[in-house]
């Protein structure tokens, strides 16, 4: 199968499955999925999903009981 490619969608589906990782508690599936949805945001220039997948890896950091990465992650999502 071929892979879809970079799109808006694609940014979305990840950043929706790396919160519902994160909502079960599996930190590592989480930020290994936001962190490909950041990049590809990033790439595109998705200043909304930028912020939308910082804010969501800050939440994983912070509840990974990485406080400073989380308010690191935080202050970039604003």
């Amino acid at each position: 199968q071929s892979h879809p490619g970079p799109s808006p969608a694609r940014v979305e589906a990840l950043t929706g499955v790396g919160w519902l990782a994160h909502l079960q508690q599996d930190a590592d599936a989480a930020r290994r999925f936001l962190e490909e949805g950041l990049a590809l945001a990033d790439e595109q220039a998705d200043r909304w999903s930028v912020a939308w997948a910082s804010h969501l890896l800050g939440r994983v950091a912070y509840f990974g009981g990485d406080a400073e990465h989380a308010r690191s992650l935080g202050s970039e999502s604003l």
